[in-house]
């Protein structure tokens, strides 16, 4: 099954900072983020089961050299993908967590 990708606004808006954020930085270096977001996208448009659940039906994939993750969710033949800002990352005794912010809920309520 060939499986259609839709990125919400707001994921659209958070990519789009994220860039310009590593454009700043260092040149170029926000089109590496674009373009290893995009080869991201095909390996999850390609096998979108394969990344782990964190809530719910909501997936997460680790992008590689870079801090920064994809949330999507499934619906039907759809892969859905949410911003990252949704997520606040703790840490409490070495160990690394991600925790849903409110504003998310609305967004998986729907799920």
């Amino acid at each position: 099954m060939m499986y259609s990708i839709k990125i919400s606004e707001e994921a659209e808006l958070d990519l789009e900072e994220t860039f310009s954020w590593y454009e700043s930085q260092v040149k170029k270096l926000g089109s590496e983020f674009i373009r290893v977001i995009d080869q991201s996208l095909t390996t999850i448009q390609k096998n979108p089961l394969a990344c782990p659940l964190i809530y719910r039906n909501v997936h997460r994939k680790l992008l590689p050299r870079f801090p920064y993750m994809l949330l999507y969710f499934i619906d039907d033949n759809i892969i859905l993908f949410l911003p990252v800002s949704m997520l606040s990352v703790t840490q409490h005794s070495g160990n690394v967590g991600f925790n849903l912010k409110a504003i998310a809920l609305p967004l998986l309520l729907k799920i």
